[in-house]
């Protein structure tokens, strides 16, 4: 049976995975608002798992490393979202909501002790955050149908549960380490890891139905454009090259070798029409 650590640094080589797709589908395609901010939280979920592995080694860089890397990144995601579906960006301040949990986390460790209390006290505003952003992702639903959405709300709504689960085993089974390896709690750590992954996979794919939406809007657009342009083409008639013109009567001859008189020439090869009148001089 897989123990919780292999899972977390199975985890690590995941997002460092997931990072370099990102990145790489990133420069070779179009890309919206929101998606530098999941590249960065992706950063960040590694720095994260780095630090839930060592903090067992060293708790003071566990504690500087994952609440603040993992809160971080929740944060960027939900910014991220807000951006791709056209909303107006997180307000600088909810950047600061991070620092501010470590800070907390730091105080708790060196006045009560390593206590779950700052854990649930962390897992708590994850739950906040992945609730916020399903249930943004669920209202857009409502307004566009797309079931991308629906599924990506799904799986925010996921989290939270797992979250809560998690919280509860660790109240009630802490005994200093993150890393138990008992079956709930591997469970749990696989469970997460496989709905982070599918945030992101949905996230990839929202992307790209986007720029294939924008594609098909820009070709039927294209489309339209030479329609016109055939139209106006098929309606256009052009006199060019030379036209043999008598010098005493003035009449033109056409293709056929007749001879035509000027106002019969360009009704019969340009769109023009004639109309009476005189000029000044004859007047």
């Amino acid at each position: 049976m897989l123990d919780a650590k292999t899972v977390i640094i199975d985890s690590i080589f995941i997002y460092l995975i997931l990072f370099v797709v990102m990145f790489a589908y990133g420069k070779s395609n179009k890309t919206y608002a929101g998606y530098d901010k999941w590249i960065y939280s992706l950063i960040f979920l590694f720095i994260g798992h780095i630090g839930v592995v060592i903090r067992d080694q060293n708790i003071i860089y566990g504690i500087l490393l994952s609440p603040f890397s993992f809160s971080l990144a929740c944060v960027l995601r939900l910014d991220g979202y807000m951006q791709f579906l056209g909303k107006r960006g997180l307000a600088k301040w909810w950047y600061a909501i991070p620092l501010l949990l470590l800070l907390i986390a730091l105080v708790i460790h060196y006045t009560i002790g390593d206590t779950p209390i700052k854990i649930a006290m962390f897992y708590l505003l994850l739950f906040m955050f992945t609730t916020a952003t399903g249930r943004m992702l669920f209202q857009a639903y409502k307004v566009d149908r797309n079931p991308l959405l629906l599924l990506a709300a799904l799986i925010n709504f996921i989290n939270p549960i797992l979250l809560i689960v998690r919280t509860l085993l660790l109240l009630l089974s802490y005994e200093g380490s993150l890393i138990i390896s008992d079956l709930p709690h591997v469970t749990l750590f696989s469970m997460q890891k496989i709905t982070s992954v599918l945030l992101f996979i949905s996230f990839l794919v929202l992307h790209n139905q986007r720029s294939q939406q924008a594609l098909m809007v820009a070709k039927r657009d294209i489309d339209l454009s030479n329609q016109k342009l055939s139209q106006a083409m098929s309606e256009l008639k052009l006199l060019q090259g030379l036209v043999p013109i008598c010098s005493y009567c003035k009449k033109l001859r056409d293709a056929k070798g007749a001879w035509l008189y000027v106002e019969d020439y360009i009704k019969e090869y340009t769109s023009a029409e004639f109309c009476k009148t005189r000029c000044p001089k004859c007047g």
